[in-house]
């Protein structure tokens, strides 16, 4: 899911390319929802069987 942003960001530092606003829009969408989906998906969802501490 974090491919796109490495890529945008490899030819922002590498390439010399310039991003224009809804690509920066769509850049922190992206964070956004990968951020909120990783912290509120239950342990249970994310990998089955895996040992938890209570």
């Amino acid at each position: 899911m974090m491919e796109p942003i490495t890529a945008s960001l490899f030819g922002v530092v590498v390439l010399g390319e310039s991003l224009m606003n809804i690509q920066i829009v769509g850049t922190v969408l992206l964070l956004v929802t990968v951020t909120t989906l990783s912290v509120y998906t239950s342990p249970k969802e994310r990998v089955e069987g895996e040992f938890t501490l209570p």
